[in-house]
């Protein structure tokens, strides 16, 4: 990394862990779903919950990317629509639960609500996903972009581990009423709006001139297709298609843990072993994207597809605090090759000058599994039970594993034809 590379990754990373905090407060694999079951919820809106936090927000891409031709230079819009988009959102969802969580006759009514007002959070931010991930991918170079986004993810993670364990601190210092989850968003809110300050401190990016030209309908449906025609990168769309269906089972592993079946764990534990998903994915974050940045992003691509099957299969067949802290060990490791590894390989298979364009078809091709899969892994959770459920999705996270080893070849070692 030269020195801008390095201040900027210092900074963009404190604005993650100032953010992860946040998150880490009101975690959507943790406490929202343990909120929405006090509240009465079942398996179907939990698996709403995962679907919205995983995939609610490439619905919406495809507007920024017609919106915007890049990201660099894009940077206070972008805050600013932040401003205007997560803090209320949060906010109202603190409100929701400090207004209709004391009365069981509106539990039904709360929990719509804040489906409704995470639903819209979520499907806002979407729209700018496209140019702030072209934004920071633009910050690095090829070969330190691995060290800056394991940077930066690491940060997050380490920022939600600390979250988990505040989270848990307010919870068992207050008590189990269920309008003390309120307090813990509304404190998001304010560390969300310190993130932002921080982020505003990173550069702004160079523009890149080829970008200047806003593409039409016909020139992104060309690029798509010029994306797509690359061999390798649809054997890649395949076996993240897999790993994705084995997934679905993320979203129930505090439920389950939570569940008799599971070792009838309180949800004070539940979130404070929140901290063993972090912790090691905050490790396993830097550390693959070193791995990526000497050798090629689909050796970290391999490693996460065995921790996703390692968690999964613990999640149904353990039972008590160890399991669950095993199994959240492994699906940190997971979650950090999703995000390092994954996001690198992304940025690497692009065949031509439209990033955004190849960032959205990316994340388009997956939406209606990452939508679709959780909410069906609910509806098996349902009828097989919870370790049967969650047991069955071991089978495509090792196909998606074995594909990805046998079919897919790591980008920087592929000729384009262009």
């Amino acid at each position: 990394m030269n020195e801008q590379e390095r201040t900027d990754a210092t900074r963009y990373a404190l604005g993650e862990g100032i953010w992860g905090i946040g998150v880490g407060l009101i975690a959507p694999l943790t406490v929202l779903p343990l909120l929405i079951r006090m509240l009465g919820g079942g398996n179907i809106e939990v698996g709403i919950v995962y679907s919205l936090a995983t995939a609610g927000v490439v619905v919406t891409q495809p507007i920024g990317m017609l919106l915007f031709r890049q990201g660099a230079g894009k940077k206070n819009f972008m805050l600013v629509y932040h401003c205007l988009t997560v803090l209320p959102a949060t906010a109202a969802i603190g409100a929701i639960v400090y207004f209709f969580a004391p009365r069981e006759a509106t539990h039904g009514m709360g929990r719509a609500l804040i489906l409704a007002a995470y639903s819209l959070e979520v499907l806002m931010i979407g729209v700018i996903v496209p140019p702030w991930a072209d934004w920071v991918a633009g910050l690095f170079s090829t070969q330190s972009r691995g060290r800056g986004v394991g940077m930066y993810a690491a940060f997050s993670a380490l920022g939600v581990s600390l979250g988990a364990l505040v989270a848990a601190k307010i919870r068992g210092a207050m008590g189990s009423a269920l309008s003390n989850y309120a307090l813990l968003y509304v404190t998001a809110v304010c560390l969300f709006g310190a993130s932002l300050g921080m982020f505003s401190r990173v550069s702004s990016g160079q523009p890149r001139p080829e970008a200047d030209r806003r593409p039409t309908l016909r020139d992104l449906l060309a690029r798509f297709a010029h994306s797509l025609g690359e061999t390798n990168y649809r054997s890649y769309l395949v076996g993240r298609v897999l790993l994705t269906m084995g997934a679905g089972a993320t979203g129930f592993f505090a439920v389950q843990f939570h569940s008799p079946q599971g070792g009838g764990l309180s949800d004070v534990t539940i979130i404070g072993l929140g901290a063993f998903l972090t912790l090691p994915q905050a490790l396993a974050s830097y550390w693959l994207g070193v791995i990526g940045d000497r050798s090629g992003h689909r050796a970290g691509i391999l490693i996460g597809g065995v921790a996703q099957i390692a968690a999964i299969a613990i999640a149904s067949a353990g039972r008590g605090a160890l399991a669950c802290a095993l199994c959240f060990v492994f699906q940190g490791i997971a979650f950090a090759a999703t995000w390092v590894s994954h996001q690198n390989m992304i940025f690497e298979t692009c065949p031509h000058d439209n990033r955004i364009a190849h960032i959205t078809l990316s994340n388009l091709v997956m939406s209606p599994f990452m939508l679709a899969l959780p909410v069906a892994t609910g509806w098996l959770v349902s009828s097989a039970g919870a370790p049967t459920g969650i047991g069955l999705c071991v089978a495509p996270s090792v196909l998606g594993t074995l594909w990805l080893l046998f079919m897919v070849r790591d980008p920087r070692h592929v000729v384009l034809e262009v």
